[in-house]
């Protein structure tokens, strides 16, 4: 069995911007995250919800047995921050 414990410290900020994803993709493959809001939440909030789709999408780690972790995870980031650029630009002209 796994347990997993979240604490979470606010700071001096009025709220707290860091976002916390867990999320089982099967007995082995668990993945725990903690996106800092950096004086914002828009961005963490964008990668908490997105981060499992796109993982998915990606396929190699369901797929893949002798998958690289670090590689999945580094494609899985630069999508992210590609999408997240892409709404920012589109929310900044409209």
């Amino acid at each position: 069995s796994l347990f997993v414990h979240l604490s979470c410290l606010q700071g001096r900020r009025d709220t707290n911007q860091d976002r916390v994803l867990i999320h089982q993709f099967n007995p082995e493959t668990i993945l725990c995250a903690v996106f800092d809001g950096h004086g914002g939440h828009a961005c963490a909030d964008y990668a908490a919800t997105h981060m499992v789709d796109v993982l998915v999408q990606d396929g190699r780690l369901l797929s893949d047995e002798h998958v690289d972790l670090r590689e999945v995870l580094r494609a899985g980031l630069e999508t992210l921050e590609t999408g997240y650029a892409r709404l920012a630009q589109r929310n900044d002209a409209g």
